[in-house]
């Protein structure tokens, strides 16, 4: 994120905790990025403001929406603008996540009002602004060439099938530099090199600092490798070396 855009968004955040603390009616983001949630998280202490939360519509979504919470609201009591839809299509056709947002993006929607999307044989799953629902119902009708059918659902169900390779191994901490050597299986020098040039973020913020502690469920993206997430069960060997697992996105 350019530093222009970054202080432009900034500013925005900071005038929707104003618009709620001043009208005191519940407030909604678009879908932040890794990046932006981690601004979010920064801007949200800095002001004092602590009603808020992220929603949970997808279980370790990328994409998620803030939500800020009135004085007569608990952040868990906010209901988010969100609508889900499932989006299906032959199965014998092999559509993918960039088809998808390809032909979603050619409606004319933007990118910051779609969440993430799940995607099995034949069928999608995704989060959308409430908004947008009925027009993508309508409209979208083929990916390409392929014919599909959009309906809302309820609520995600192929967050069950996501999958994930686990990395188990033993690091002496939780530095950067070490979690990262075991998650890409490259010594720690190459780790260091690969933080040292900007190649690794942690919660979509980079970070070259190779003594930065990793903390449990952060998401860690290193460029040409993948994206992978610290487990939060964590063990302590005999000698004293905590036994970690990474789970990589697959």
């Amino acid at each position: 994120m350019a530093d222009r855009s970054e202080e432009f968004f900034c500013a925005h955040l900071v005038n929707l905790i104003w618009t709620v603390e001043q009208k005191d009616f519940p407030v909604f983001s678009s879908f932040l990025d890794l990046h932006q949630q981690a601004l979010a998280e920064k801007i949200c202490m800095a002001e004092h403001f602590h009603a808020w939360c992220f929603d949970e519509t997808i279980p370790d979504a990328e994409r998620r929406m803030l939500g800020l919470a009135p004085s007569y609201l608990t952040p868990d009591q906010l209901e988010f603008p969100i609508a889900v839809l499932a989006v299906t299509w032959p199965a014998r056709f092999s559509l993918t996540h960039r088809d998808l947002l390809g032909s979603l993006l050619a409606l004319g929607i933007k990118r910051e009002t779609l969440g993430d999307f799940l995607i099995a044989e034949g069928r999608a799953e995704l989060a959308v602004q409430e908004h947008l629902a009925s027009m993508i119902s309508n409209q979208l009708t083929k990916i390409g060439r392929v014919g599909v059918k959009v309906e809302q659902i309820p609520a995600i169900t192929l967050s069950q099938n996501r999958q994930f390779q686990e990395i188990s191994g033993t690091v002496p901490s939780l530095r950067l530099d070490a979690v990262a050597a075991l998650a890409v299986r490259l010594s720690r020098g190459k780790a260091v090199q690969l933080i040292h040039e900007g190649r690794v973020q942690i919660n979509g913020l980079c970070c070259e600092s190779v003594s930065q502690l990793v903390q449990p469920g952060d998401r860690l993206s290193i460029r040409g490798f993948g994206k992978y997430q610290l487990a939060k069960e964590i063990g302590i060997t005999r000698r004293d070396r905590l036994h970690v697992v990474i789970r990589k996105y697959i």
